[in-house]
């Protein structure tokens, strides 16, 4: 990667490492406010941060100023096996992690040793799932695919021509952005409006800098954006690979947001360690971190990842990925409440 290509990708690390850092927000959090209590405010900050990505990744795909077909996001065939389980795997690997896997980026960088422990686990069964010693997992359930679209990036816009494709992603997102805003509660909360805008602004950034039409001439630039977990095993491999492999835009802005909430905490205060209570709070860290790296690989993306690069994509793998994490998160807070993993469990009421 040039310098600039470094700086920018650290940049947007930082600015969102920051701002996530400041509004304490997490995925995990918004669908448990949701699940258990009926809350829908901060699942609508992440619903608003989708649609406003979306609306400006697909503009940017209309205009022809960005080029992201050939993300993993818009593969020509859709590997659902895989988006299924892993990201089941995922959701209910963070209800045990106590967050997702910005949280954890972010906790870490304001000094979390539970938080440091869960990304490493989360890391090295990430490398190990996407090149290492269970990457059989992934070629085992990566067979079961859709028909391959002939090389066609396989997304909305591919599948319905590029401006009919492209001007149903612009309705779809004005409408979510519309749902969104008319709830008084998160328009009240300045904090919940800076966060969408936030992610919903610097994801269609990474697909400036990875993907623009400017770039065509760099071609060991892979178009990505804001991600959390794929990353973290790519970063773990470099580091402990004698070969040298090089940097991505992806794990510089997870640096780069590890060092934005280190900093940002370091201002305001709140840097402090943070250990586990007990040996049972490890151990179900541990436990969530495990599956957090191998669902997050099989899914090929966090609730960030998938859920806000990729749903700007407008990939349907992207919304097959972020149904089986709600679902999984539903059964993993479940669990918590009962300590059964299968029994029926009904959502304590709103309010209680």
């Amino acid at each position: 990667m040039s310098l600039f290509l470094v700086l920018s990708s650290f940049s947007v690390g930082l600015v969102a490492g920051a701002v996530l850092h400041r509004t304490h927000f997490c995925t995990m959090g918004a669908m448990s406010d949701f699940i258990l209590f009926g809350s829908k405010t901060r699942l609508k900050t992440w619903i608003l941060a989708i649609a406003i990505a979306t609306l400006l990744t697909t503009i940017l795909r209309l205009m022809g100023q960005i080029d992201i077909v050939t993300s993993i996001y818009l593969e020509p065939s859709l590997g659902w096996m895989a988006l299924l389980l892993g990201g089941w795997l995922f959701g209910f690997g963070m209800v045990l992690s106590g967050g997702c896997a910005s949280r954890n980026v972010v906790r870490l960088g304001s000094g979390s040793l539970k938080a440091l422990f869960v990304v490493l686990v989360m890391s090295i069964v990430a490398a190990a799932t996407s090149f290492g010693w269970l990457r059989w997992m992934y070629e085992a359930l990566d067979v079961v695919r859709t028909p391959d679209l002939h090389g066609q990036g396989l997304g909305l816009m591919e599948i319905m021509g590029s401006a009919i494709g492209g001007g149903f992603g612009i309705i779809i997102a004005l409408a979510a952005i519309g749902y969104c805003l008319a709830d008084q509660g998160l328009r009240s909360s300045v904090s919940n409006i800076i966060v969408a805008l936030t992610l919903g602004i610097l994801v269609p950034v990474g697909w400036i800098i990875t993907g623009s039409t400017l770039l065509q001439d760099q071609p060991y630039l892979v178009p990505q954006s804001l991600g959390y977990l794929v990353p973290a095993g790519e970063l773990l491999r470099i580091l402990t690979s004698p070969f040298g492999l090089g940097l991505s835009f992806a794990i510089v802005a997870w640096m780069g947001t590890a060092v934005g909430a280190a900093i940002s905490s370091w201002f305001d205060g709140s840097f402090r360690f943070e250990t586990f209570s007990n040996h049972d709070d490890m151990i179900r860290h541990f436990k969530g971190a495990i599956l957090m790296g191998l669902g997050g690989v099989l899914a090929a993306g966090c609730t960030i990842g998938q859920g806000v690069s990729g749903i700007s994509t407008l990939a349907p793998a992207s919304l097959v990925a972020v149904f089986a994490m709600f679902m999984g998160t539903r059964r993993g807070l479940r669990y918590l409440e009962t300590g059964v993993f299968w029994r029926h469990w009904k959502a304590r009421p709103s309010g209680s």
